[in-house]
């Protein structure tokens, strides 16, 4: 059975219900509560004990930190998640995709890389070919340059290199050959100025009759640029190296 007890001064025994309550001695009070100007625990202990929680509830949390269950910060901006993959920021969403897919089937993937014109990470594409519909099919793409049909595409081929490989110096140029169907012109010297892929990442360089061969490394850094991608063929320009 229980009781509730009223004394003559009007304090509430009633264990912790006493405090905040008035009193005129500590034994009216709960155990452990003082009587503090007539108050029992005095008449600051709520707001003090409020901010005792508060403080208690906080101390050792970093306030900048994410909980688990909250999204990261959104992104900003697209990073090179290795040689050829990247990892694209759009509208805040992350999306990751090989370089290859970005270029399609239709252009070759020069790997991913920093692009100082965007000022982020992209991939680089060289030219992308056009259809063609009959096999082996051939035809002058310049005046230094050929493009063959295979799986559906024009492949461009330099001439000079065209040549080189069949023995000669160099190409005269693209025409139509004897049988009237458009071949490289081949001769033995090569055409001043004509430049052909001799590697990777060398190319070679027609300077008075005769082909000089350079690293396309050192041409980049010579010319104040960080590295090469590479020796690649351009259908309008030949052979050529590709700097960033």
């Amino acid at each position: 059975m229980s009781a509730t007890i009223f004394l003559a001064s009007g304090c509430l025994f009633t264990g912790a219900e006493t405090q905040g309550l008035p009193c005129n001695a500590d034994d009216e009070c709960a155990k452990g509560l003082s009587c503090i100007e007539r108050i029992c625990g005095g008449p600051s202990f709520e707001s003090n004990a409020a901010d005792t929680h508060d403080e208690d509830a906080t101390e050792g949390v970093d306030e900048t930190s994410w909980d688990e269950d909250e999204p990261p910060a959104l992104c900003t901006m697209n990073r090179c998640q290795g040689a050829n993959t990247l990892r694209t920021c759009q509208d805040g969403k992350l999306s990751t995709r090989g370089c290859q897919g970005h270029c399609g089937e239709k252009a070759n993937s020069l790997g991913c890389h920093y692009s100082e014109q965007q000022g982020e990470d992209s991939c680089f594409c060289d030219f992308a070919r056009s259809d063609c519909s009959t096999p082996g099919a051939q035809a002058c793409a310049s005046q230094s340059s050929l493009v063959y049909c295979t799986e559906g595409s024009w492949w461009p081929y330099d001439c000079d290199a065209v040549c080189v490989d069949a023995g000669y110096g160099g190409a005269a140029g693209c025409g139509p050959g004897d049988a009237g169907v458009e071949v490289c012109l081949c001769s033995n010297t090569c055409t001043p100025g004509a430049q052909r892929c001799t590697g990777n990442d060398s190319v070679a360089y027609c300077q008075g009759g005769g082909w000089q061969q350079y690293g396309c490394n050192q041409l980049c850094k010579d010319s104040g640029l960080a590295k090469s991608l590479g020796c690649i063929h351009w259908p309008d320009d030949g052979d050529g190296c590709v700097c960033l």
